[in-house]
């Protein structure tokens, strides 16, 4: 329980880090960097704690039992299903995030001025979606092991490198500095855990080749309606839903089994 309550005191005492910086930036910069934390959290949460919540009993039932390859595998394949999600989800925010955010937020108080530095620090968060999202994974895999001790110092790591390179770029790019320090040092988090668990990349490869080849063909479907489609609230639904679906379509096309693998689960009944 304590290296559990540490590792959360490490995420809060961040938090309080980012608030004190940001209230010496312009106006706005703390709510700015939210409102962006907040944006990103909404597809992190679908597809990361929330696959990896349904994956967790699996794992610690499988090294209770000894099981520990199947385990790594299972893992494995839970970061596919992730990677298949995030990676695409990543770039439908830096596409279409701008007009997203000025339908959504927009208002008396929030102008464009708030919308374009809202979505510059989303830009930063994007790459932090997918490693955030497996920072579910590989966390949790360690914990399905009765192992909270070396979690806990990964992640006090994290806030040394964290602070360290916010205070380095803060002082040029302000909020957006504060957003790349945390996805930095999220990658690196990320990373520094899938070792350790000694997990098997070769695997994944596939899945990451499936992923950029239906993002590149999703994004320059996107920029191309572009081109054609002023309305931003049209924009956002056309240009939105001809995205995921040529996604999903090309990922298939290409052999991918993470969808429907994940369409099964959400179908699965308990018992």
């Amino acid at each position: 329980m304590g290296p559990r309550i540490v590792t959360l005191g490490t995420v809060q005492a961040a938090d309080l880090f980012i608030i004190r910086l940001t209230s010496g930036l312009p106006e706005g910069s703390t709510s700015g960097y939210f409102y962006g934390y907040a944006l990103m959290q909404l597809p992190e949460t679908l597809f990361g704690t929330a696959i990896a919540l349904v994956i967790f009993p699996t794992l610690a039932e499988l090294f209770n039992a000894g099981e520990r390859e199947r385990m790594r595998e299972t893992a494995v394949n839970a970061l596919g299903i992730i990677w298949t999600l995030t990676i695409p989800a990543a770039a439908l925010m830096v596409l279409l995030g701008e007009p997203a955010i000025a339908f959504l937020l927009e208002g008396d108080v929030f102008d464009a001025n708030s919308t374009r530095l809202v979505y510059t620090v989303l830009l930063a968060f994007s790459v932090r979606l997918v490693t955030e999202a497996t920072l579910e994974i590989v966390a949790r895999l360690f914990y399905a092991q009765h192992d909270t001790v070396t979690p806990m110092a990964a992640y006090l790591g994290w806030l040394v490198v964290n602070v360290l390179l916010a205070y380095a770029l803060v002082e040029n790019l302000g909020v957006v500095g504060l957003a790349l320090a945390s996805t930095v040092a999220f990658t690196l988090l990320s990373a520094v855990l899938f070792w350790l668990n000694k997990l098997a990349f070769g695997p994944l490869l596939p899945v990451v080749g499936r992923a950029l080849a239906g993002t590149a063909v999703l994004t320059l479907l996107i920029l191309l309606l572009r081109q054609f489609i002023t309305s931003a609230v049209l924009f956002l639904l056309i240009a939105g839903s001809v995205g995921v679906v040529s996604y999903v379509v090309l990922n298939l096309l290409l052999g991918g089994k993470e969808i429907p693998t994940l369409l099964r689960l959400v179908r699965q009944k308990p018992a």
